[in-house]
């Protein structure tokens, strides 16, 4: 009686400390063309159980949400425009988050900003973007040398730094923060997006991005 009690005990401890985090989403949404402050903004906030909660809004919602209120208390010029865009899947068991805006003032390349959140559901734990790719069995090594070899054959010499990955339905795409090395011996800053699973590079500049679903368009 006493050795089945225990395993009772147990068996409930352990179904309670493994409850699956619960969480809905409030969406902070301004698309405004009024020749000023244009701009196409998808915020959003989560609501959730995790111990995390503050963390992971932190990134995705006061990073992004303090980028509008800089954007709209800054002067107005009628060619600007701000894209702030969110995206998010639950995949094998974990939440991953991904939120960008561009540079709204950016004529040419310059990078965008990115944060990516990874939050594994069952265990309430938030993962980093290197430790999320090595769970789901991505070098990213071997991530860095395909993009460099496909951006040298179209840009020339860049050095790469991947800043996250989110979701395309199943395709995986990775997040690249360009630091380009011109002819003339001049450096610039850009990114791009690489689909690792069709192997592609996507150009994504600041003055090429449009949200998410234009990333998917362009594949």
């Amino acid at each position: 009686g006493f050795i089945f009690f225990t395993l009772v005990l147990l068996v409930s401890m352990v179904s309670c400390g493994s409850e699956k985090i619960e969480y809905s989403f409030e969406e902070l949404t301004e698309e405004i063309s009024d020749d000023q402050y244009n701009r196409n903004v998808n915020i959003l906030k989560i609501e959730c159980n995790s111990k995390h909660e503050d963390e992971i809004n932190s990134s995705i919602y006061d990073f992004f949400k303090e980028k509008l209120e800089s954007y709209k208390n800054g002067v107005a010029v009628d060619w600007q425009h701000l894209y702030i865009d969110t995206t998010y899947t639950e995949k094998d068991g974990f939440l991953c988050i991904s939120s960008i805006a561009n540079t709204p003032n950016a004529t040419y390349v310059a990078p965008l900003f990115a944060k990516s959140v990874y939050l594994d559901l069952s265990e309430d734990k938030l993962y980093s973007f290197e430790e999320y790719a090595d769970r789901i069995q991505v070098d990213l090594e071997k991530v860095k040398t395909e993009a460099s070899e496909k951006l040298d054959n179209e840009i020339g010499n860049a050095e790469i730094t991947l800043d996250g990955l989110f979701y395309n339905n199943n395709d995986v795409i990775f997040i690249l923060q360009l630091d380009i090395t011109n002819e003339s011996g001049t450096d610039a800053a850009s990114s791009a997006f690489y689909n690792y699973t069709q192997k592609k590079i996507i150009h994504g500049s600041s003055s090429d991005f449009e949200g998410f679903d234009k990333i998917v368009a362009s594949n």
